[in-house]
């Protein structure tokens, strides 16, 4: 993610300062001294407070983001609790039709369920009527011999 201080930095010329090379250097009036004043320097001085307040906007730009992702979170919860009529009607539409299909699967269901308690029926009848048929003819084949 690029800092919002990179883009102004890339656009300056090259003998255009930035602003961390302007805390970097001395005063223009102290320019041909080797030292700095005291009174005009802070405690620590200027690269410490500089990355001090770097620091700090960087940890409020991130509790800044979370907090704009919150809003949006709170925004499509708000919007999906506070629809308008049309929608609400449009939902109890297509919650009615779900139960309506529903119904009809869960009556084709017991219908298929019958059916098969059919199958096994015939199922039980059509081997019983094979066995009988085995029987039968055993006893022609004994009758005609």
């Amino acid at each position: 993610m690029a800092r919002r201080g990179e883009g102004l930095q890339r656009g300056r010329r090259r003998s255009q300062p930035t602003s961390a090379q302007n805390l970097a250097l001395p005063p223009p009036e102290a320019e041909g001294t080797q030292h700095r004043t005291p009174a005009r320097e802070p405690k620590g001085g200027f690269r410490k407070l500089y990355e001090e307040l770097r620091v700090e906007n960087e940890r409020i730009l991130e509790a800044l983001t979370e907090t704009t992702l919150w809003l949006a979170q709170l925004k499509v919860e708000l919007e999906c609790t506070t629809q308008s009529p049309e929608h609400f009607a449009e939902r109890l539409a297509l919650l009615e039709l779900e139960r309506v299909e529903c119904r009809a699967l869960e009556h084709k269901a017991t219908e298929l369920k019958e059916e098969l308690k059919g199958l096994s029926n015939l199922w039980a009848d059509n081997q019983h009527l094979k066995d009988e048929n085995k029987a039968l003819i055993c006893i022609i084949s004994k009758l005609s011999k």
